[in-house]
């Protein structure tokens, strides 16, 4: 597992390039809720857009599950991806287990979002 972590002033901005599976972004989601408690940070970008591999629906779902699960209430996340990748699978599951997450291929309006 690739990861680099950047704390800016308001929010933990998070690199991940490693091969996609539910195992690695597991452990990345509770490394990265242990780097927010560590440095008091709420928001967190995610950046997967270099990220290998694709994902299925089934581990798409456990995804978005595992986000609601580690940074619900909480936490605003904006996950940054490769337009041709997005379907909301996982950002939908999450939201509707409580997670404020945002998937988009927009840093710029994604960046606006997780600031506002």
């Amino acid at each position: 597992m690739s990861v680099k972590y950047l704390k800016h002033a308001e929010y933990l901005e998070v690199i991940f390039t490693g091969k996609r599976s539910f195992a690695a972004f597991r452990d990345l989601m509770n490394n990265v809720h242990k780097e927010c408690q560590k440095n008091n940070l709420k928001r967190i970008l995610i950046d997967v857009s270099e990220a290998k591999g694709e994902w299925g629906a089934f581990t798409r779902f456990k995804v978005g599950k595992k986000v609601s699960e580690v940074f619900k209430y909480f936490y605003k996340i904006l996950a940054i991806e490769k337009e041709e990748k997005i379907n909301k699978f996982a950002e939908n599951t999450a939201v509707n287990r409580g997670a404020n997450l945002l998937v988009t291929s927009d840093r710029k309006k994604g960046l606006e979002w997780l600031l506002n």
